[in-house]
């Protein structure tokens, strides 16, 4: 138990990293809006990004699906991974289901193990899992059916649905309702004793751990900063992908950027860094250049984070090249470089410098390919003015 979060974030990153071995030979359809029409079939794993994504159609594989508003009402045969600000899921799932995102709302019927970590995560009374099934976020309510174990990290979780056997909790504030059934025992830790309804039923036992104070401290840290981690993860890519819907060929031009000249992208992204904030202070201190410093500082920020989605898609293209791998979607390259990307910046000390050089690398390479953008526009002006 004292690894237990390690454990959920090591199965949810062998999740998406099967999730992208399996959809290189995807059927992949992306577009600032995206449906599929229920009556319609797509006999292939389906790998769908975009700003609003609409899945009411039936899926023989797996489905992959992210967007800003994502909702999912048609039914899968394979694993559905869905990631979204605003997600939705009352399809049927003939394996597991992952979800994450701010908010999030289940009631499907899952066949195997569920995953899911939001800020609001609802689990309606009408949801069922034949298996296990993990959760975290700031606010959870689970109202469904668990067949097996439910496991709970962080949070507060309130309880109204059945429990096939164990409930463990850790580090979750514990409402248990008078509509809840435990068939088996009540296991929580890290947290304060839980407020039990007299008409909830738990038909095993009440097993509170109460470890030494640094012990739970330790614990605690670890699950929020794992938890933050995949969140960052899952954020980053939603971002990304409709970033590529939006503009494929800006985040192509700037991958291209920084294959042709790496070196020059990083030094460039570097006195950008630099340049720009004393560019700011230097605004700040005339007064009347307070409002053009606020704009430049926004999209200074905006700029550094765009920056780190434009590395980590081009770190997916070079892996996919070096395989060899051909007409891969760009969201799969983009969620590979990603994982990857987010693994390296998480190693202790060496971490920092890692994302600092790809934020710089990104930065460069952005901000050249503007350049010569506007240059060129500046370029035929005089030719279509003649």
């Amino acid at each position: 138990m004292k690894y237990r979060f390690c454990r959920i974030l090591l199965t949810l990153l062998t999740i998406l990293l099967l999730c992208s071995t399996c959809a290189v030979a995807a059927e992949y359809r992306g577009d600032t809006n995206f449906e599929l029409p229920a009556g319609s079939t797509i006999d292939d794993d389906l790998l769908v990004g975009g700003s609003n994504v609409g899945v009411a159609g039936k899926v023989n594989g797996d489905l992959f699906a992210a967007g800003s508003q994502l909702s999912f009402t048609g039914s899968t045969t394979g694993s559905s991974m869905l990631a979204g600000q605003q997600v939705t899921s009352f399809g049927t799932v003939g394996n597991d289901l992952l979800a994450a995102g701010t908010s999030i709302t289940i009631s499907s019927k899952v066949a195997d193990n569920g995953w899911a970590y939001g800020n609001m995560l609802a689990i309606n009374d009408n949801a069922s899992f034949g298996k296990d099934l993990a959760v975290a976020g700031a606010m959870v309510t689970v109202n469904g059916h668990v067949g097996r174990d439910l496991l709970i990290g962080m949070g507060n979780a309130t309880i109204n649905g059945t429990v096939g056997r164990d409930l463990k909790a850790y580090g979750a504030r514990l409402i248990i309702g008078p509509q809840a059934v435990i068939r088996g025992n009540l296991i929580y830790s890290d947290s304060p004793p839980a407020k039990i309804s007299p008409g909830a039923k738990i038909l095993g036992k009440i097993i509170y751990e109460r470890p030494t104070k640094h012990t739970g401290r330790k614990r605690h840290h670890f699950g929020l900063l794992a938890g933050l981690w995949l969140y960052s993860l899952i954020s980053s890519f939603i971002v990304g992908c409709i970033l590529l819907a939006i503009a494929p060929r800006l985040a192509l031009s700037v991958s291209e950027r920084l294959f042709a000249v790496p070196w020059w992208s990083l030094l460039t992204g570097f006195l950008i860094f630099i340049g720009v904030p004393i560019a700011i202070f230097a605004l700040v201190i005339t007064i009347l250049g307070i409002p053009l410093a606020l704009i430049l500082l926004a999209l200074y920020a905006v700029s550094i984070f765009f920056s780190l989605i434009f590395t980590a898609f081009t770190i997916g293209r070079w892996i996919f090249n070096r395989a060899r791998r051909t007409g891969t979607s760009i969201y799969l390259e983009l969620l590979v470089g990603l994982v990857v990307l987010w693994l390296l910046m998480s190693i202790p000390v060496l971490g920092v410098l890692i994302k600092w050089s790809a934020e710089l690398f990104g930065l460069g390479a952005l901000y050249t390919v503007f350049y010569h953008r506007l240059r060129a526009d500046k370029e035929r002006m005089p030719a279509n003015s003649a």
